[in-house]
């Protein structure tokens, strides 16, 4: 859609760049952070940690352009509808970016841990991959303007909802078999609960982009709905 005002065209082609780099530093944060657990990567732990504050840089810069870009135009309709998705959008990203941070920060934990050898962690990395490419469709959605993708992403989240409910009655049965060693039980049943929460904003993501096309708000909707 094309404005009169050109600025107004790039003000807002720079906003969405700003949100789908965002999108992407999120993703590559949320995949490290997976990879230093499975791997016992310290380093790479400690690496995440600190790309943290690039991302709230970037979550900052992309917030104060979708702020300025609703003060200085007053957008109507369409317009409107993408500056808030986008809103939208940042906000859940950076929310998986919290995420990412718990689950280095437990896995540095979890290196140290004596029954690490004994926890499910290729289930955890599978779960992980599956949040992580409801992610990448997610992000393509966006910048596609794909309002089918969220029917798709709910039914996948509905599957991570009863890996991550397996997952969980696995651990608390381990933690029961190693009562010497609860607190990593404990550290692993939290991990999994954040790679839960990232499919959760993947599927908030795809909702924004049906708001945007469509025009209505789907995130509380029953997925069977939407096929």
């Amino acid at each position: 859609m094309e404005h009169t005002a050109k600025s107004f065209d790039e003000e807002m082609q720079s906003m969405q760049k700003a949100v789908t780099k965002l999108a992407g530093r999120v993703e590559q944060q949320f995949r490290r952070a997976v990879l230093a657990l499975t791997e016992s990567d310290l380093s790479l732990a400690t690496e995440i940690l600190r790309q943290e504050r690039v991302i709230d840089a970037e979550h900052l810069a992309a917030s104060n352009m979708c702020s300025e870009l609703l003060a200085k135009r007053q957008p109507l309709a369409l317009d409107l509808r993408i500056i808030m998705a986008a809103i939208h959008s940042i906000n859940d990203l950076e929310r998986i970016g919290d995420e990412s941070r718990k689950i280095a920060l437990r896995s540095s934990s979890l290196m140290k841990s004596s029954i690490r050898d004994h926890l499910p962690l290729a289930q955890i990395l599978a779960l992980s991959e599956s949040a992580g490419n409801m992610l990448r469709s997610a992000i393509d959605a966006m910048v596609r303007e794909d309002n089918h993708m969220f029917a798709r992403l709910s039914v996948q989240d509905n599957e991570i909802d009863k890996k991550r409910d397996q997952l969980q009655a696995l651990l608390i049965k381990l933690a029961s078999s190693f009562p010497q060693d609860t607190g990593a039980c404990v550290d692993a049943i939290f991990v999994v609960q954040s790679v839960e929460r990232v499919a959760d904003h993947a599927r908030n993501i795809a909702a924004y982009v049906v708001g945007v096309v469509d025009g209505v708000d789907v995130r509380h909707s029953d997925q069977n709905d939407q096929i």
